[in-house]
């Protein structure tokens, strides 16, 4: 899913949230997901929003962006050398 929040309705006998990774989750909870939303969990809905900043405007020659889903972002670093860093001029979401 590339949007940058996600709505999904639940059943309205539901007991609680079942997550797209099929884990349960109670009513008015809150969790983060492997591929880096925050979901919150309502009676009526399941709301995901991404906490993923993408970096654009930055020197795609020279440069790569690449992920790391622990602390669900990216590095914007040299193509030659990984150690060097590179300037973003912006990130969207």
């Amino acid at each position: 899913c590339d949007a940058q929040c996600y709505v999904e309705m639940i059943d309205p006998k539901a007991k609680g949230c079942i997550d797209r990774d099929g884990d349960f989750h109670k009513f008015n909870t809150r969790w983060k997901t492997k591929d880096c939303f925050r979901c919150t969990c309502s009676k009526q809905t399941i709301e995901c929003c991404s906490l993923t900043l993408t970096p654009v405007g930055y020197d795609q020659e020279k440069c790569e962006s690449v992920f790391d889903v622990e602390s669900c972002s990216y590095q914007v670093r040299g193509k030659i050398n990984p150690l060097q860093r590179c300037e973003v001029e912006s990130w969207v979401i």
